[in-house]
């Protein structure tokens, strides 16, 4: 559900691939809630699941880790 929602609302040219292997993830505010979740659930819930590290800013989301978490994390 996670993964629809953000293929959805994300355009792609807010995804940012460097050489470190992270990725930076646009999401509008009106959608930042339901990327989270409710205390940060879906956010505890894809961490372990795809071995993703992810942090929520001001200016976005980040998540570092292989090609192959990211793909999971989605």
């Amino acid at each position: 559900m996670l993964s629809s929602i953000i293929k959805e609302h994300v355009a792609s040219d807010v995804f940012q691939e460097d050489s470190t292997n992270s990725v930076t993830i646009g999401v509008a505010d009106e959608y930042i809630g339901l990327v989270v979740g409710r205390g940060g659930r879906n956010i505890m819930e894809i961490i372990p699941n795809s071995g993703a590290r992810i942090k929520i800013s001001d200016r976005g989301g980040f998540m570092s880790g292989t090609n192959e978490g990211h793909g999971k994390a989605f």
